[in-house]
C-alpha cells in the first residue's frame, strides 16, 4: 500500500511539475520579431533603447531622403498586402520599425488605434511577419541600429 501511494505521489507530482515548468523550444524562447506593443511593452521598451537613433538621421538628417524611405516602405506594405489578397484599408496603428546596421528590418512594434477597423491580431502579425522578411528595397547602411515610429493609415497613399 506504502509503495502505491509513494506511486501516485510521483505521477501526481511530475504531473504537476510539467504542467508549470513548459519545455520551450529555442524559436519561443526568442523575442518576437512582429509584435503588438502592449502585448510587450517590455520588449518595446528594451529595443526603444538599443534602436536608439532615427530614421532620419540615419539619412543624414535629410527630411526628405527619410520621408521617401518610409513611404517606399508603407508603399510596399500596401503592394504585399494587394499581392496576398489581405485588405489593410481603413487599418490605422501606431507603427514603429526597427532597423538593424544593414538596413534591413529587425522588428516591427504597432499598435491599433481606436478608430482602425477591426482586423485579427494575429493574422496581422503573420502578415507583418512576411513583409519583415520579404522587405528589401532601399536598404540603408549606417554604423548603427535606427528606428521610425509613427501614426500610420491605409491606403497611405
Amino acid at each position: 500500500m506504502k509503495w502505491m501511494y509513494m506511486l501516485l505521489l510521483t505521477v501526481v507530482g511530475g504531473l504537476f511539475i510539467n504542467a508549470h515548468s513548459p519545455h520551450l523550444s529555442q524559436s519561443e524562447q526568442l523575442d518576437p520579431t512582429v509584435f503588438e506593443i502592449e502585448r510587450n511593452v517590455v520588449l518595446f521598451e528594451k529595443l526603444s533603447l538599443e534602436y536608439d537613433s532615427l530614421l532620419f538621421t540615419a539619412c543624414d538628417n535629410d527630411f526628405k531622403v527619410a520621408l521617401n524611405k518610409w513611404t517606399d516602405l508603407l508603399k510596399q506594405m500596401e503592394r504585399n498586402a494587394d499581392r496576398l489578397g489581405y485588405d489593410i484599408d481603413g487599418v490605422k496603428l501606431w507603427l514603429k520599425v526597427f532597423w538593424n546596421e544593414k538596413g534591413e528590418i529587425d522588428y516591427i512594434a504597432y499598435s491599433f488605434k481606436p478608430s482602425s477597423k477591426y482586423v485579427d491580431a494575429a493574422k496581422f502579425s503573420r502578415f507583418m511577419e512576411y513583409f519583415r522578411r520579404k522587405y528589401r528595397p532601399n536598404r540603408l547602411r549606417t554604423k548603427f541600429k535606427y528606428s521610425h515610429y509613427a501614426g500610420v493609415a491605409f491606403p497611405a497613399f
